[in-house]
């Protein structure tokens, strides 16, 4: 008896495209392995149609279908994404496609063979910055302007705001050079 074969769906034409990039620490188990090598981090990727609201406090992603680098190979991983979207989307009718990441070297590389993509840092990396950022200057009400500026959509404050303070933190490294000058 044979099994007749699925007829593929009908490409789906969203506006938008949301692609989550991770990576996860998983440990290993293989025979042999090398001393000290026991976690391996593996490439994640999400291909979603966005989120929809389930309740007050959670979301769920839209048609998510799920990618896992199983040969710790970016490249190969990004082609498997891009294959995906070109059978299961009508391209053409994308108007904008999502990555969303950490800013990783592998996640900066993908998908850059379709139009109108763009790299947004995720919610969580953002929050490692940000606080990176309030601890290095830690006098300043940091989290409180960058914070206002993005919510205001306002870039040109948040450049501007940043740029102010590493000028001041040069300066002030210039001033404590001069001062050591001239103790030796």
């Amino acid at each position: 008896m044979q099994v007749p074969e699925k007829q593929p769906d009908e490409k789906r034409s969203p506006e938008v495209l949301h692609i989550y990039a991770d990576e996860d620490h998983v440990h290993m188990q293989k025979p042999k392995k090398e001393r000290g090598k026991q976690n391996q981090i593996v490439p994640l990727v999400t291909v979603s149609e966005g989120i929809e609201k389930v309740s007050e406090r959670r979301n769920r992603t839209i048609r998510p279908m799920h990618f896992v680098d199983e040969e710790f190979n970016g490249k190969q991983l990004w082609e498997s994404v891009e294959g995906y979207i070109a059978k299961a989307y009508d391209t053409e009718t994308l108007k904008h496609t999502y990555v969303h990441g950490g800013g990783e070297k592998w996640i900066e590389k993908g998908l850059n063979a379709f139009k109108r993509t763009k790299h947004i840092i995720d919610g969580y990396h953002y929050q490692k910055e940000l606080d990176r950022i309030c601890k290095r200057f830690s006098k300043r009400n940091v989290r409180t302007v960058i914070t206002t500026a993005i919510t205001n959509d306002d870039k040109h404050k948040v450049d501007h705001f940043l740029h102010t303070l590493m000028e001041a933190r040069r300066k002030k490294m210039w001033r404590q050079r001069k001062v050591l000058e001239h103790i030796c």
